[in-house]
């Protein structure tokens, strides 16, 4: 071998070794990200493909960084508490849940702390049994309405918020006995989140059941994606990819156009309806991220009392 040929492997060698420590830290593999899912009540549900698309828009947004991904739903529907237990023992890696302290302070996972829905899941409005409207029509004072009782799950949040504002509530473990609780009589109304109950009686039988037409309960609160603690890549990555969609608008577009949350800004009037508002114990970190007044509606505080549209 002469020196030339020599020198020319000694560069070929020093280029390859250049490339591979250049390239170490890229992305080559499809990630796979397992979610969460949940049953769906009707064919008209559309909870999971809201926060589907809005994790398929932040992953797109952080492909050029974190390079290419493939989503994929869990075997088997669970509940979110379930579903949080989950994540960090290898079956799951995201979920979406509505806060709570307890959920917050989770061994195997946390929060990424940025709103998915603004806040809606804590404007609260009711089912109640046909041709009961008038019950609630009477109903002017928060006091009023802890002469009736509520209904909801047993592991909600919402459960214990409405005991600790002293509300009486009774609970169960199966979301469909719920209704069969409701129509026998057991409670008198379900809350639901604003954007729920319309889906929710297309799936049960509209005679039995209609939507309270006047009240509202308000409390402080946020669903998160919840990711594992044993992937911080993984959260890094939605994390930005949350902050870079809310900059540039996508976020936004996509809350006001999904058919799981736009008919509510049509449908629920809350405007127009007497709220009542609840305590939260909430972790001081969501809490202070109030203080962000874009990451939240307000349909409850004058001067800056939205209107019903929600989305302009």
């Amino acid at each position: 071998m002469n020196k030339y040929s020599g020198l020319t492997l000694l560069l070929l060698i020093g280029s390859l070794l250049f490339d591979a420590h250049a390239n170490q830290n890229k992305p080559h593999n499809k990630v796979i990200i397992k979610h969460y899912t949940v049953t769906a009540k009707s064919q008209d549900d559309q909870r999971d493909t809201y926060y589907l698309e809005l994790l398929r828009l932040v992953l797109e947004k952080t492909k050029p960084e974190f390079g290419d991904y493939q989503l994929e739903p869990i075997a088997f529907a669970m509940n979110q508490q379930r579903a949080l237990m989950h994540l960090g023992k290898g079956s799951i890696d995201v979920v979406w849940s509505m806060t709570s302290q307890e959920r917050e302070s989770l061994k195997h996972s946390s929060p990424i702390y940025i709103p998915l829905i603004k806040g809606l899941l804590g404007y609260r409005i009711f089912i109640i049994r046909k041709g009961e409207q008038n019950r609630f029509s009477k109903i002017n004072t928060i006091e009023e309405l802890k002469k009736k009782v509520a209904g909801q799950g047993n592991d909600w949040p919402d459960y214990y918020i409405l005991k600790q504002n002293d509300l009486p509530v009774v609970s169960s473990s199966y979301y469909s006995a719920l209704f069969e609780m409701l129509e026998i009589g057991r409670f008198d109304y379900f809350p639901r989140g604003v954007m729920e109950p319309w889906t929710e009686l297309t799936a049960q039988s509209s005679e039995k059941f209609e939507i309270e037409r006047e009240l509202m309960l308000h409390y402080p609160t946020a669903m998160y994606f919840f990711v594992a603690n044993n992937n911080p890549m993984l959260k890094k990555r939605i994390t930005k990819g949350l902050n870079m969609a809310i900059e540039d608008g996508s976020f936004e577009k996509l809350l006001c156009s999904h058919p799981y949350l736009n008919p509510v800004f049509n449908l629920a009037n809350m405007d127009k309806r007497r709220v009542f508002e609840l305590e939260n114990n909430l972790s001081d970190k969501t809490r202070a991220l109030f203080l962000n007044k874009k990451l939240w509606f307000d349909f409850t505080s004058a001067p800056t009392k939205q209107s019903s549209k929600g989305c302009q």
